[in-house]
């Protein structure tokens, strides 16, 4: 009798986990509320203060703004442990064929770029080593994508990759981060070259 009720704790607990969770929603309410979405395992993300969260190892979220496409993203990303961390723009944590969007790939031999699986360049000085905070800043501007790692440009990249709202975060086995400041500035549709 009481593995039976352990079992319906333990599954009303875990069936209560929310696919989404929101972030900054008690800041300055001139700063939209950023959206996030938990991947396969609900349980492996969890909000750690309002505008931070622990992503644990195997697991992936996706953050996004509603209806921004064209921004300045910035974050703060602690590496707790492990060795591999992807971050992927321009797709869709919804999209089926996961070769699309450029993706960012940091291992303990540097990061990695790629465009739809095909790789286009790689930095092997921008190491995120273990309990150290970087500060990303991701721009996404027309067909470019700018990203930012501390004071290193990762890549300035034209593609033909369409747009999209969502930063996609992914840890390996044994890595977990934690991101910290999660904002997003809209652009406007304005050209720099007028």
């Amino acid at each position: 009798m009481k593995k039976i009720i352990l079992i319906l704790i333990v599954s009303l607990l875990t069936s209560c986990a929310s696919d989404y969770y929101a972030l900054n929603k008690f800041r300055n309410i001139a700063l939209p509320t950023v959206v996030g979405y938990r991947g396969a395992n609900p349980l492996s993300v969890s909000l750690i203060a309002d505008d931070a969260l622990l992503i644990e190892e195997n697991s992936s979220t996706a953050i996004r703004e509603y209806d921004v496409t064209q921004y300045d993203k910035s974050f703060i990303l602690k590496k707790i442990k492990g060795d591999y961390l992807k971050l992927t723009e321009r797709t869709s944590p919804f999209e089926k064929d996961t070769s699309i969007g450029l993706k960012f790939i940091f291992t303990e031999s540097g990061a990695h770029i790629y465009e739809n699986n095909k790789i286009i360049g790689s930095n092997l000085n921008i190491l995120l080593r273990n309990n150290e905070k970087h500060i990303f800043r991701i721009t996404q501007d027309g067909d470019y994508t700018t990203f930012i790692v501390d004071c290193d440009t990762l890549t300035h990249h034209k593609t033909s990759i369409p747009a999209s709202e969502y930063t996609l975060f992914q840890t390996g086995e044994g890595t977990e981060v934690e991101i910290y400041s999660f904002e997003v500035e809209g652009l406007n549709e304005t050209s720099l070259f007028w």
